[in-house]
C-alpha cells in the first residue's frame, strides 16, 4: 500500500473551550465514520490525549480566530510526518454517519456578503477581501466553501497559497481561497453549523456548533449517547476548568470602537470579564 494512501487527519486547537476540550474527544470519536491515516493535534495538548494522537505545540499569538487558524495550518503543511494530502478538521466538527470526504460549498461567495446579518466585524472582513483578491485573480463568481465541514488540503498547493498572503491582513478565509483557485469543485450543501439552539440540527453526514452549544446538556448528552466508545486516541482523564473561563463570557460590539488598544466594528466578538458599554452579551 502506497505510503500516502490514507489521508492523515490534522485538527487545529485553541484554548477557548467551555467543555473540558471534550467536543475534541467525541470529535475524534467520530471519526470511526471516515477511513484515516494519522491523527495531528495541533495547539494546546489536553491532558486526555494517548500517545496514539501526535501533538506539535503552537500558542495563539494573535487576537484573530483566523489569523491564529493559518498559522496552525502552515505548521501541520510543512512537516513532513503529515501526508500530502490531509484533512483538516476542528475539534467542534463530527462526523455522524459513515462516509468519505468530498469538496462542498455553500453557493456564492458574493450571496454570503449580501445576506450577512451585520455587515461587519473581522468575518465579514475577510468575505470581502476573499471576493475581490479571487475576482483580481480572474474569477467572476467565486464559491463559498466556508462550510464548517472537514476539507482535503494538497501541502504544496496550500504553502503556494500561503506565500502570497500577507500576515498583516486581519484574517483569510483560505478554505474559499485554496477551493478557488485551485479548482476543487464540489456540491452545494447547507450550512451544518448550529449556533443558538440544538433544535437547529436537522440531521446529516456533518455537525458542528459554535461555543454556545457545547455548554448546553442536551447536546452533551446527545453526543455521550451517540458516541459511547472511547476510542484509541484518548484515555479517562479530563481537563480541568479553566478559572478564567468561568468568570468571562462572550460579547458583541454593538458599536465601532478601539479596546486594549485594537479596533472593533459592530459585530465583532470578543471574551472578556470587564464588558464595556459598547458591547452587549452574546445570547
Amino acid at each position: 500500500m502506497p505510503k500516502d494512501s490514507k489521508r492523515d487527519i490534522v485538527y487545529i486547537l485553541g484554548s477557548g473551550s467551555r467543555w473540558k476540550n471534550n467536543e475534541l474527544r467525541y470529535s475524534m470519536r467520530s471519526l470511526e465514520n471516515m477511513d484515516h491515516g494519522k491523527v495531528f493535534v495541533i495547539g494546546e495538548k489536553p491532558i486526555f490525549l494517548t500517545d496514539k494522537v501526535i501533538h506539535i505545540p503552537a500558542k495563539d499569538v494573535y487576537d484573530n480566530k483566523l489569523k491564529n487558524s493559518l498559522e496552525k495550518q502552515i505548521i501541520a503543511a510543512k512537516d513532513p510526518r503529515v501526508s500530502s494530502r490531509f484533512i483538516l478538521m476542528n475539534d467542534d466538527f463530527f462526523i455522524m454517519e459513515q462516509t468519505s470526504i468530498i469538496p462542498v460549498h455553500l453557493g456564492r461567495l458574493e450571496s454570503a456578503i449580501q445576506t450577512h446579518e451585520t455587515k461587519g466585524g473581522y468575518y465579514y472582513r475577510a468575505l470581502r477581501l476573499a471576493l475581490d483578491m479571487l475576482r483580481v485573480s480572474g474569477i467572476k463568481n467565486p464559491i463559498n466553501y466556508e462550510t464548517h465541514t472537514p476539507i482535503v488540503y494538497e501541502k504544496k498547493k496550500f504553502l503556494d497559497l500561503a506565500e502570497r498572503l500577507n500576515v498583516e491582513t486581519s484574517g483569510y478565509l483560505i478554505r474559499s481561497l485554496y477551493g478557488n483557485l485551485f479548482k476543487i469543485g464540489g456540491r452545494k450543501i447547507k450550512d451544518v453549523k448550529v449556533y443558538t439552539s440544538w433544535n437547529e440540527w436537522n440531521g446529516g453526514t456533518f455537525l458542528s456548533v459554535d461555543d454556545t452549544i457545547p455548554r448546553k446538556k442536551i447536546f452533551q448528552d446527545f453526543l455521550k449517547q451517540r458516541f459511547p466508545r472511547p476510542s484509541v486516541y484518548e484515555n479517562q482523564k479530563e481537563d480541568e476548568c479553566r478559572r478564567v473561563a468561568e468568570i468571562e463570557k462572550d460579547y458583541t460590539f454593538i458599536q465601532a470602537t478601539v479596546w486594549n488598544g485594537r479596533q472593533y466594528n459592530v459585530g465583532d466578538l470578543v471574551r472578556t470579564s470587564a464588558p464595556t458599554v459598547h458591547m452587549k452579551l452574546t445570547d
